[in-house]
């Protein structure tokens, strides 16, 4: 029996749109992978008991884009990121904090309370344990996320026990 809900479609759509204050849309994605070609980032949240409950992986350009409209920050600077494939200091910050608010995504149906414990830019290689888990989900979602006014579209996968 699983621990956590994953969202649905609509309900990434609304928790992401009342986060940033921007229309969002979610559609069903292929697997995301964040490598050397894909760049991103992975949060993972354990639970109480100090285990791996949940991971959330961001390609760079839905971290960069839902991290600058968090604060205001122009489409321009997440563009940039994107390009480089790596996040300025100042939006790596803000996506920790995208990170953090994310809890909520996995809390949607109830559950035990997890809290976010590591997040890894990719590159470099994640660790194996983690690898393991991203591997063999119990549940994963995948989905392309457009937010309004920043392009293009990113790849945000959950995974949940």
């Amino acid at each position: 029996m699983a621990t956590y809900t994953l969202p649905s479609f609509e309900q990434i759509d609304d928790f992401v749109q009342s986060l940033l204050d921007r229309k969002v849309e979610s559609n069903k994605a292929a697997p995301y992978l964040p490598s050397l070609k894909a760049p991103g980032i992975v949060g993972v949240y354990f639970n109480e008991q100090g285990r791996p409950a949940a991971v959330c992986m961001m390609s760079i350009a839905f971290a960069a884009a839902s991290a600058a409209a968090l604060t205001r920050i122009p489409a321009t600077v997440a563009g940039e990121s994107v390009k480089r494939g790596k996040l300025e200091a100042n939006l790596l910050e803000n996506a920790n904090e995208v990170f953090n608010i994310g809890v909520g995504l996995f809390m949607l149906g109830g559950g035990p309370r997890i809290t976010l414990k590591t997040v890894h830019p990719v590159p470099p290689v994640l660790p194996p344990g983690l690898m393991a888990m991203i591997m063999k989900p119990p549940q994963v979602i995948h989905a392309d996320v457009t937010i309004e006014g920043y392009s293009p579209a990113g790849k945000l996968s959950l995974i949940a026990t």
